[in-house]
């Protein structure tokens, strides 16, 4: 798979289904909006037959982005598919009969909540869950989506859940193009000083709330809930990210898709099991405890 630009003309060979991919195309808008400074990009799609949530939801960021500054994006429509989405889609409540999964859903603050619950009742008409697992699912995609209204600059997001049943996964995507986590944790005390030590601090630390004292939420809890139901989670932000999955050391990647300096992007793409119990005595009882401490 190969994605090139000419003049204004952006062209995708083959599948998008690495994650990688989204910095080629982000580089790609880059060149031709503010290099060749044209305001309309033409889309060609060649050979396309898959495109996954972790390449087609931060996709869906870059564009937006770059069309509430005013940029129009063309599509060869019989070419590109259900991926067409991505393009042209702004803050909603699924109506009656639309399809929920598999699919990308722009939301802000006014539609995350109901989102969260439709999205989640869907996923749960369609799978078993173990003990604590159904919640715990419910819970980690709103802590992510939350995370985008939180902290991202922006206000809105993109977000895509996958269910599948056969091997007991639920698999969740959601990005933003905002100021990035980096940039975000600004206000902490002893503020990380580079993206990926941001990301590190992210997952290791307990949040601040708007006090200052410590919160059992954030990415920390999340990735704690996340990777104790045999799951694994990747966050990217900026030009770096990091993989976690239990029983493995963190990996840091120097992978992104930053726009440019100010905009930087957060992407947190992550699997969960439905199959694996998650007791109310376990991790719930470890958060529980550390927000009667804070």
């Amino acid at each position: 798979m190969t994605i090139h630009d000419d003049e204004n003309v952006l062209t995708i060979d083959g599948d998008l289904n690495r994650p990688a991919q989204v910095g080629y195309f982000s580089r790609s808008c880059d060149r031709i909006i503010r290099e060749r400074r044209h305001t309309e990009v033409l889309v060609k799609v060649n050979d396309m037959e898959r495109t996954f949530p972790n390449t087609e939801v931060p996709i869906a960021a870059i564009v937006d982005h770059h069309r509430r500054r005013g940029v129009e994006f063309r599509i060869d429509a019989d070419q590109w598919g259900a991926f067409l989405d991505a393009f042209a889609l702004e803050p909603s409540e699924p109506g009656d009969g639309a399809k929920l999964l598999s699919r990308v859903w722009c939301f802000d603050d006014a539609s995350a909540a109901p989102l969260v619950e439709q999205l989640a009742d869907e996923v749960a008409r369609r799978m078993s869950f173990a003990e604590g697992a159904e919640p715990a699912f419910r819970w980690s995609l709103r802590e992510a989506m939350d995370n985008v209204i939180r902290h991202s600059g922006v206000g809105r997001g993109f977000v895509e859940v996958q269910a599948h049943p056969h091997r007991d996964r639920v698999a969740v995507c959601v990005a933003d193009q905002g100021v990035g986590l980096w940039h975000a944790l600004e206000s902490w005390e002893d503020a990380p000083e580079t993206e990926l030590h941001a990301l590190a601090r992210a997952i290791a630390e307990r949040a601040p709330d708007e006090s200052g004292a410590g919160r059992a939420g954030g990415l920390r809890a999340l990735c704690l809930v996340v990777t104790e139901t045999d799951g694994w989670m990747s966050i990217t932000s900026g030009k770096s990210g990091i993989q976690l999955k239990k029983g493995y050391t963190p990996r840091l990647t120097s992978t992104g898709f930053a726009v440019d300096q100010q905009w930087r992007g957060t992407c947190i793409d992550f699997q969960m099991n439905s199959s694996a119990p998650l007791p109310a005595d376990g991790i719930w009882a470890t958060l529980a405890a550390e927000r009667s401490a804070s």
